[in-house]
């Protein structure tokens, strides 16, 4: 419990799942918190949700993915919710022994709930790759 009595405990729930045919995967994630996180027992609308979906093929030496994320965080003590939303495209290329290479090409994009912060909107791509060693 929390000792604090201007604050809230803070519970979280979570569930997710894989299934698989062939060289198919399909996978997802659903996240929720009444309360995202330890504010003030007066604040109001202060919930927090997550979800993912993604969906992989192997081809030989070759696996693929695709997935997207959302969240959403309510404006604490103002109304709507601030989102924030992932697409991404990700292949690995196993070179034996071990090896592997691997990238990953995302997009993410931000958005705010209310009209005085909308120049803090935000959006940008990334490309990550390298080379991993699993032993």
């Amino acid at each position: 419990s929390n000792s604090n009595v201007q604050l809230r405990n803070t519970n979280s729930y979570h569930t997710g799942f894989i299934v698989g045919y062939g060289d198919w995967k399909l996978g997802g994630r659903y996240s929720w918190k009444p309360s995202s996180l330890d504010v003030a027992s007066t604040d109001t609308n202060h919930k927090y949700s997550s979800y993912d979906v993604g969906l992989g093929y192997n081809i030989g030496p070759w696996s693929l993915a695709v997935s997207y994320m959302r969240e959403q965080n309510g404006v604490i003590d103002g109304t709507g919710s601030d989102s924030n939303d992932v697409y991404a495209f990700g292949a690995t290329y196993d070179l034996g022994a071990g090896l592997q290479l691997y990238g990953d090409l995302w997009h993410a994009k931000s958005s705010v709930a209310d009209a005085v912060t909308t120049a803090s909107k935000n959006q940008g791509t990334g490309l990550i790759t390298g080379v991993r060693v699993k032993f």
